[in-house]
């Protein structure tokens, strides 16, 4: 009960800080608490990667879950011969009705989660942007949102964190402690697997497969 009373908070809190952002900043990086356009395609490069490394499909579906204003299906149409079917899911209503209107032939819906089966959830710095200041709050909504998304996830899920040697929370951004985090996710799915790359060298990604 307190779980379900503390998601609904959270929720309904950052819906409102998004989108107040969203009508300051407009939809760009900056409104969905990015810093550039070049940080954001820098992880959805090692997001496909991941995807196409863990993928026993020759299309997968893939869920973006925090999907934004749908800057990941752009970056997926620049590339030449993608093979991915898309869908996209996101808690803000606004940024919703904007990817509709983007792009009509595409599935779209207010979600924390997949609401149709899918091969993989992705989450490109869903959970970066902490509405709180308590740390083991924010992980316990985040660890909601991600128990979520699996049972859809026909696969398992990609997720991405912002890392340093302790957890904290810092001008609302949340750093994951790597090994806590791990042992963690550890206690909940059968395989986890944790990954860097250079061009995103403060982050973690995460896979977690299904057994």
């Amino acid at each position: 009960m307190l779980k379900t009373l503390l998601y609904n908070y959270y929720n309904f809190n950052i819906q409102k800080v998004y989108t107040e952002n969203i009508n300051r900043c407009g939809l760009n990086p900056n409104g969905v608490f990015w810093n550039s356009v070049e940080s954001q395609y820098s992880r959805f490069e090692i997001l496909l990667d991941l995807i196409n490394e863990h993928s026993k499909k020759d299309i997968p579906v893939i869920a973006d879950v925090g999907c934004g204003y749908a800057e990941f299906l752009n970056f997926l149409k620049k590339r030449k011969n993608f093979r991915l079917k898309y869908c996209g899911y996101d808690i803000n209503s606004q940024l919703i009705s904007y990817c509709k209107k983007r792009y009509p032939s595409i599935y779209f819906a207010v979600s924390n989660a997949p609401i149709q089966h899918c091969d993989f959830s992705i989450m490109s710095g869903t959970y970066n942007y902490s509405i709180s200041k308590n740390i083991k709050f924010w992980e316990e909504y985040i660890f909601y949102n991600l128990i979520s998304c699996f049972k859809y996830s026909r696969l398992g899920m990609i997720f991405n964190l912002q890392c340093a040697k302790k957890s904290d929370i810092i001008n609302n951004i949340y750093y994951t402690n790597i090994e806590k985090m791990h042992k963690r996710l550890k206690e909940f799915f059968d395989k986890v697997f944790r990954f860097h790359d250079s061009k995103a060298e403060n982050d973690v990604f995460f896979v977690v497969l299904r057994g």
